[in-house]
């Protein structure tokens, strides 16, 4: 009697077993609350997954099907496929530091400098991904500052385009903030949990985006001018004139100084800018090797 029972019990702890490892809707909306909840403790809200997480994710993850898998899980997935990490379902897993590297380079290596000659900047604040406080966020790209790239700096400094694409967006008629306005939108930020899109894209002051292929985006952020002969649809070939350096955003720009001259420099892939899903390490070794 004890044996029949023991068995069927058995049984069917087995059968559960095989219903998980097929991925049957066996989870419960708890455990996807709890999936939600484990991702925003590791990576806030999804935006800005940590390598040495992504295992330790993965390994408690797996028992809930595809099928009730949170939003936010899918953007961890997306945003590192075919870079660091792809969906079980996929096969994926994580590739290697050279792996990943090698990826990236192979990826942009149709870019160049957007300043002739310059080499990347040495400080891992001017780079991506590095912390913001004073805003409640992280740098979405690269600085070419003054004594930190090798060639000169300052209000005036050509500006090119990094390669071959069409202008999206463009800022003749850029007007610089009033120190209350920039004020107001750090307020903002403040009460926030991460730096507002919108009040971000007035801090950046003038800009120019140029559309390249491959879903890349490049943006040239805190620009004194923009080329008047250029407007949104014009295709640019690499290397072509699009502006000059300035401080238009800045505390600096808000006071009518020429201080703090410097390009700001990003590289948006399918919506997400370099960097957000990577080590600093890494990061430069790309950049390093692409853009010098």
């Amino acid at each position: 009697m004890f044996f029949s029972r023991d068995f069927s019990i058995f049984c069917l702890i087995l059968v559960l077993i095989l219903f998980f490892l097929a991925g049957a809707p066996l989870a419960t909306p708890q455990d996807k609350d709890l999936t939600y909840a484990k991702i925003q403790e590791y990576t806030g809200e999804g935006n800005n997954p940590h390598l040495s997480k992504i295992e330790e994710i993965d390994s408690w993850i797996t028992y809930i099907p595809p099928q009730l898998s949170h939003p936010v899980y899918k953007s961890i997935i997306t945003s590192r496929k075919g870079a660091s990490h792809l969906s079980k379902e996929e096969g994926g897993n994580i590739l290697s530091t050279e792996e990943n590297i090698n990826y990236w380079i192979d990826r942009l290596n149709f870019l160049n400098s957007p300043i002739e000659g310059a080499k990347i900047s040495h400080r891992d604040s001017q780079l991506p991904n590095a912390p913001r406080p004073y805003r409640n966020g992280v740098h979405h790209g690269l600085d070419y500052y003054y004594d930190y790239c090798g060639v000169d700096i300052r209000i005036g400094t050509p500006v090119k385009a990094a390669g071959e694409g069409t202008v999206i967006r463009i800022d003749h008629d850029y007007e610089e903030l009033t120190r209350e306005e920039r004020e107001e939108l750090l307020a903002i930020a403040a009460e926030d949990s991460t730096t507002p899109e919108e009040v971000l894209d007035k801090l950046r002051g003038r800009q120019i985006w140029i559309q390249h292929q491959d879903n890349i985006v490049t943006r040239y952020v805190h620009l004194h001018s923009t080329c008047p002969e250029l407007q949104v649809g014009d295709k640019v070939k690499p290397r072509q004139y699009i502006g000059e350096i300035g401080n238009s955003g800045t505390s600096h720009g808000v006071e009518d100084s020429s201080c703090g001259a410097h390009l700001h420099f990003e590289i948006w892939i399918d919506e997400e800018f370099f960097g957000h899903n990577l080590e600093v390490e890494e990061i430069r070794a790309v950049l390093e090797e692409v853009l010098q």
